[in-house]
């Protein structure tokens, strides 16, 4: 397929960080002061001076906790304005604050320079434990720091206390810190400890999280100098967004979509979405079945139209681009059926096989295909990854979307460009369609270009041979759903559905 390229004029850049500032061994602010201090950072409740800095949070070994030279040249520009946005030079302080940068655009690095800035204990809170893996790598990569100096809570070798008194960075996630005080195990025990500790910088990944009921507490219980959030959007459906703003600190940092993709620090990403119909013999059937929303729900979920397309595009991208192809869904009964029509391999949040078969798509260089559940909103790196698919969503989330959108962000060596792909069913009673216009508006603010494509111009319409094994199905679920445990019906589902939709029309995209 070939797709407009999006048009985007530069912005201005930020005035640069000195060499001294980032990278002086010993150095943390330069003796030449700026003549005037912004008015964005004379909010005296977020800033905290250098001086009074506990000395609770000072490091035995705090040369390790500097940028290992041979990555200096590596630092990009809007990183280093990102990290100056979060001084105060003149007053010496240090601006607790949020780093908004899409995806892909090296977040997780200035979480390292700003830890390499300070030079204080440092406690990270990930969303996910594999980021907290993601994060032990930078941070062994681009400081000095060695694997013994980098402590991930909750791991499963066995440590003394010794190990934690002695880190530099503790490693954790929202889930892991948040969970009751009154649990009792080595987790309990060990949580308390983490808890007890005095920290120079709080590093809060993927801080649109906090304003969740079970973690909106967490800044409040770590005694921190210093609290950074870092993430791609602080959008909230709830708008809660005051949450982040009044428990963390104001965004100091932004860089635009256009800007970096100009810069190429990160991709371009063509968003395209495709409206297709309900297959006619389910909406026969939801005509004829008033007053049951279990049975349209599953019927609208598991359109045939949306495994049409995935087919096609698995075609297209695994043997026509040789690239590997992500599809994300919301259900996991969705997942199951399509991975199963597909024969393609699957992974879920419950699934034990899940980091195997994640690690497996990350590094291997065969085309392949891997569904997957909302585990790959956050922290699944595939820098190589072009192609996304998206046959589910969390209603009308804006953050999602550019969650997922920023899986295919990443900037490719040979700088080619990435696809998200996305279909909805339009259908008068189901909201997908207009949740779907929702987040593509947020999208066109974020500076994303969408094309919308016709559903005929891509798809074959099913056979009335077809259309009549689908009515059947369709009246089978319903008596099936009244009558026995849901348990059962997904066992039936996943035995008789897969091979109807594998009997579908093929066609190349």
């Amino acid at each position: 397929m070939n797709y407009k390229e999006a048009s985007a004029a530069s912005e201005p850049c930020a005035a640069g960080v000195t060499e001294d500032y980032l990278h002086r061994p010993q150095v943390v602010f330069p003796n030449k002061r700026p003549a005037r201090v912004s008015e964005a950072t004379n909010l005296t409740q977020y800033s905290c001076p250098l001086r009074c800095v506990p000395k609770a949070a000072s490091l035995s070994i705090s040369r390790r906790l500097a940028i290992n030279p041979r990555e200096v040249p590596n630092v990009r520009p809007h990183q280093r304005e990102a990290v100056a946005a979060l001084v105060d030079v003149a007053a010496e302080s240090f601006l607790s604050g949020c780093v908004v940068l899409p995806c892909g655009s090296g977040k997780t690095l200035v979480g390292v320079l700003a830890a390499a800035t300070m030079r204080r204990r440092t406690l990270v809170v990930c969303a996910t434990l594999e980021q907290v893996e993601q994060w032990r790598r930078q941070l062994l990569q681009w400081t000095l720091l060695t694997a013994e100096l980098v402590y991930r809570c909750g791991a499963a070798v066995q440590r003394d206390a010794a190990e934690l008194e002695g880190a530099a960075v503790v490693l954790t996630t929202y889930h892991w810190l948040s969970s009751s005080q009154e649990a009792v195990g080595t987790n309990a025990c060990e949580r308390r400890a983490v808890l007890a500790m005095t920290y120079g910088l709080l590093l809060l990944d993927e801080v649109h999280k906090l304003p969740a009921a079970v973690y909106r507490h967490l800044p409040h219980r770590v005694s921190s100098s210093w609290r950074v959030g870092l993430t791609a959007d602080l959008s909230r459906e709830a708008e809660e967004e005051h949450v982040i703003l009044s428990s963390v600190g104001p965004v100091r940092a932004r860089a635009s979509v256009c800007r970096l993709v100009l810069l190429r620090v990160i991709a371009r990403v063509d968003v395209i979405q495709v409206v297709v119909p309900l297959a006619r013999g389910f909406s026969c059937v939801l005509q004829h079945t008033p007053g049951r929303p279990d049975l349209h729900r599953l019927l609208l979920t598991l359109n045939p139209y949306k495994f049409c397309y995935l087919r096609s595009l698995i075609q297209l991208v695994e043997r026509r681009k040789r690239q590997k192809l992500l599809v994300m869904f919301e259900e996991l009964l969705h997942l199951q059926v399509f991975a199963m029509a597909s024969r393609r391999l699957w992974a879920c949040g419950g699934d034990g096989r899940r980091e195997l078969v994640v690690q497996n798509f990350q590094h291997s260089a065969t085309p392949q295909t891997l569904l997957v559940s909302r585990i790959s909103d956050t922290g699944l790196d595939v820098p190589d990854l072009s192609y996304c698919l998206q046959l589910g969503s969390l209603g009308g989330s804006r953050q999602q979307e550019v969650q997922r959108v920023g899986r295919v962000q990443r900037y490719k060596p040979d700088g080619r460009g990435s696809e998200f792909h996305t279909v909805v069913t339009a259908w008068p009673s189901w909201p997908e369609l207009e949740y779907s216009r929702h987040r593509n508006a947020h999208l066109r603010q974020q500076g994303y270009q969408l094309r919308y494509v016709q559903a005929r111009t891509v798809l074959r319409p099913i056979s009335a041979r077809q259309n009549s094994l689908l009515v059947k199905f369709g009246h089978a679920l319903g008596r099936k759903l009244s009558s026995e445990p849901k348990a059962t019906v997904n066992e039936w589902i996943l035995k008789v559905y897969p091979p109807i939709l594998r009997a579908l029309p093929h066609q190349e995209l």
